[in-house]
């Protein structure tokens, strides 16, 4: 008897030691960043990913979503749709969405996010050459101007620089405050 239960607690012991040894590795290459985002493919499809709507959904789309789910505490900052002037924008914590007043129908055409984006940090953490070498050759580098910071208060800092990256029809531009990222935004063509 003595011999059964020697031999059955050997045989767990080999049968744990074999599964725990026998679990598939994660091939090295086929392991993908979680930080950085595949900035081209997001900015041609037009989504920022720490948006939940791309460029061309419906204001009302947004706001019946935020409004339907205004218990749900993942968000903190909510303003619903606000038209001033030609531009109409839905802010969710630190994501605007922006429409043409006059041409809903073409849904939103530019969001803004002066938090994350594209798993870019704001602050220090992010350098003007993580985006180039993100973006690659085609990104260009340049000084921006007042329409390009409309989003950021208080306007355009001394200072300021900006990556620009277009994919298909749709635009992103990454801008940086005394070489830190402090925003981003993606335009789509219909942008005004």
């Amino acid at each position: 008897m003595k011999t059964i239960k020697i031999f059955a607690a050997l045989t767990l012991v080999f049968a744990l030691l074999w599964t725990v040894g026998c679990q598939a590795k994660p091939d090295p290459d086929d392991v993908v960043s979680t930080n950085v985002q595949p900035i081209a493919e997001n900015v041609q499809k037009g989504i920022m990913p720490e948006a939940k709507y791309p460029l061309g959904t419906a204001p009302s789309e947004i706001d019946g979503y935020y409004k339907d789910n205004s218990s749900d505490f993942s968000f903190t900052n909510y303003i619903p749709s606000q038209e001033n002037g030609p531009r109409g924008e839905i802010t969710v914590d630190s994501i605007t969405y922006y429409y043409q007043s006059n041409a809903k129908d073409k849904g939103v055409t530019a969001i803004t996010n002066v938090g994350d984006a594209f798993g870019y940090m704001v602050g220090a953490v992010t350098t003007i050459d993580d985006i180039k070498t993100a973006c690659g050759p085609d990104a260009v580098e340049s000084v921006p101007t007042e329409d390009d910071v409309f989003f950021l208060y208080g306007g355009l800092p001394d200072n300021s620089k900006m990556i620009v990256f277009t994919a298909g029809e749709n635009t992103v531009k990454f801008i940086f405050y005394n070489d830190n990222l402090a925003g981003t935004v993606l335009l789509g063509p219909d942008f005004e």
